[in-house]
């Protein structure tokens, strides 16, 4: 009955997910948010200094695919040898799903970067999808990974392990925020990021319950 119940739950989360990241993809296509996304831009344009540049240079790393894709392949290959396959396994398909979703929404929704101009003559398609922001890459990789580092944290059941997940919350939260500073997406673009995220995580959960 128990296994039941988680499983109509992780279910329930899962389409929750699907829900929140469709009605953002909807407002993003209907320019919705536009007034908001660009005032956030310019207000965080206000507070650019050198030194800030420097260190958010710094933190924007920790959403990019040499870093996350290093710590993904160590993390795989030592829970894959200490017996979680199926953990692993569930991660790196909930992982290549959320990459194809975001392939599909930048196709889709189509929202041109801040730092783009003009691409409405952008007609191949690689450009096209380079030139797209929504959803964040960035966004996507430090939240998708800081997941699975609180999971990892869960298990261990330490005590460092709330102060940790919540410092992984901060630099989650940072690596979407210089994305917005140095103009390389609007805020729905990083939200919309999170949101793909939580949606593979949440699939990754129910995957290695085999629910």
């Amino acid at each position: 009955m128990t296994d039941r119940r988680e499983s109509v739950e992780s279910r329930r989360t899962v389409w929750g997910w699907v829900a929140a990241l469709l009605l953002l993809a909807v407002a993003v296509k209907l320019q919705l948010a536009r007034p908001v996304d660009e005032a956030i831009t310019l207000w965080l344009q206000t507070w650019r200094t050198p030194a800030l540049d420097a260190a958010a240079r710094i933190v924007t790393f920790f959403g990019s695919s040499p870093f996350t894709l290093a710590v993904i392949a160590i993390m795989s290959l030592q829970w894959w040898r200490s017996g979680r396959r199926t953990a692993v396994q569930a991660f790196w398909r909930a992982g290549i799903l959320g990459i194809a979703v975001q392939v599909v929404l930048r196709f889709a929704v189509a929202q041109w970067r801040p730092d783009t101009m003009g691409l409405s003559a952008a007609t191949d398609w690689v450009s096209r999808f380079e030139l797209a922001g929504f959803t964040s890459g960035h966004a996507f990789r430090s939240a998708f990974l800081g997941g699975w580092c609180c999971e990892a944290l869960q298990r261990q059941r330490r005590a460092f392990g709330v102060p940790a997940a919540t410092a992984i919350g901060l630099a989650v939260g940072l690596v979407g925020l210089t994305r917005i500073y140095f103009q390389r997406h609007w805020m729905t673009d990083v939200v919309g990021a999170w949101l793909v995220a939580a949606l593979a995580l949440a699939l990754a959960a129910r995957w290695q319950r085999g629910s």
